[in-house]
């Protein structure tokens, strides 16, 4: 029977580039990291510098209805025959699976989507863990376990009014047996920590459009590092032996 074990992959002869054709290789990709890292830096700064102007004018006291400040939409799951994971028709988040830091990252999609959110609205886990947050970037199907929230006129403010409150989902969060989970009546009546100031409004819309543009940068680092290290080490492209790092 075939097998491939360790000591015959440490016997494989490996293609490698020269020495310094290495360091150059190493430099150049050591510099895309470094970038992509001061973007998140960045990113995670200006959040809590949201937050902290929020909390700023928040008096501690005034809370809406979510249901007076936000259009509300609760997920419904298209058929699991209509899933898949290449591409075809409209991106879908069942859950948090692929919630990253602010975004959501695109791993499946629907040919038959139910329920659906738009660019910029804010989704919502309602089932456990209840409460996790994150901003569609695109047209987005919805299972079950997500909603969505279009806010009315204040789309900035309402995404710090949801990451404000540590305890905002306490009530709705499971306990011993009980599956954590938010219905719509839930949603309607949760009571959002609220700024109704225009100023604060802008302040924090100016802020959501660095970290997407800084997110999308990295994003797109992110492809090229991927990319070019099979070239680069295959030699089909190579780092000028003028390449240096400020």
């Amino acid at each position: 029977m075939l097998n491939l074990n360790t000591s015959i992959l440490a016997s494989l002869p490996v293609d490698l580039p020269p020495v310094e054709d290495q360091r150059r290789i190493g430099a150049l990709l050591g510099a895309l990291d470094d970038l992509i890292e001061v973007n998140r830096d960045v990113n995670r700064y200006t959040a809590n510098l949201q937050l902290a102007i929020f909390a700023r004018h928040w008096d501690g006291e005034q809370r809406e209805r979510l249901v007076d400040v936000a259009a509300i939409t609760m997920g419904q799951s298209p058929p699991g025959d209509t899933y898949n994971e290449s591409g075809e028709g409209t991106v879908f988040y069942q859950g948090t699976r692929d919630f990253g830091w602010r975004f959501p990252g695109r791993r499946v999609w629907t040919s038959q989507p139910s329920r659906m959110a738009g660019a910029g609205d804010i989704l919502v886990s309602v089932r456990a863990p209840v409460g996790e947050v994150n901003v569609a970037t695109e047209d987005t199907a919805l299972g079950r376990g997500v909603g969505a929230l279009r806010a009315v006129g204040r789309p900035a403010t309402l995404l710090q009014a949801l990451l404000v409150d540590s305890q905002l989902w306490d009530m709705h969060q499971g306990t011993g047996t009980v599956f954590a989970s938010v219905n719509r009546a839930g949603m309607e009546n949760l009571m959002v920590p609220w700024v109704e100031c225009d100023d604060v409004e802008s302040t924090l819309a100016v802020l959501d459009d660095s970290i997407l543009e800084l997110t999308r940068e990295s994003e797109d680092l992110v492809r090229a590092r991927d990319e070019l290290l099979p070239l680069l080490m295959s030699g089909r492209v190579r780092v000028s032996e003028d390449f240096e790092v400020a």
